[in-house]
């Protein structure tokens, strides 16, 4: 077996593996938002606090008489930050998927407690079967899907550039 053969069959496998748990996952994640198919409003009880500025309002909801809990989660937090910066704040749409921030580096709390004040109100969705099955305000959407089956066509045409550039045989 050729160098180029080999390239070809160990990259572009390598993609075609991942290109296709990519789109599995995908789909997965798409069957169940497609369940996610009823809105209430929900009142902000608490706050979740991961570190490394993120803070995610706790909304709990009413479904019959069950009580259930939602949360507003980001995708990721950018964050501008500086000496001189006073205080902390949110730089673009608090309900976008990525949080942006523009606090001091040196002593900065989240800012998320003030926009979403306890008491206040979010939309929650939930799928009416499974209420545990929810999110507030919109889906943060993974990465993991979309990230495995763009990586896998990268890697897939890669492997066939490679077999084709140094010879199949």
């Amino acid at each position: 077996m050729g160098v180029g053969l080999f390239l070809m069959v160990t990259v572009g496998g390598s993609g075609l593996v991942l290109f296709v748990l990519g789109l599995l996952l995908w789909q997965r994640r798409t069957v169940a938002l497609r369940r996610i198919t009823a809105r209430t409003t929900g009142t902000v009880s608490g706050y979740d606090f991961r570190g490394d500025g993120r803070a995610h309002p706790q909304v709990d909801f009413v479904v019959g008489s069950q009580v259930f809990q939602a949360e507003l989660k980001y995708r990721g937090v950018m964050r501008v930050s500086g000496s001189f910066i006073p205080g902390s704040a949110v730089t673009g749409d608090p309900l976008a998927k990525t949080l942006r921030l523009r606090q001091n580096s040196r002593v900065s709390r989240s800012p998320i407690p003030e926009i979403f004040p306890l008491g206040s109100s979010l939309e929650v969705h939930y799928n009416p079967e499974d209420p545990r099955k929810n999110f507030a305000v919109r889906d943060r959407g993974p990465l993991a899907g979309p990230l495995l089956t763009w990586g896998g066509v990268g890697l897939l045409v890669l492997g066939v550039g490679l077999g084709l550039l140094i010879g199949l045989g």
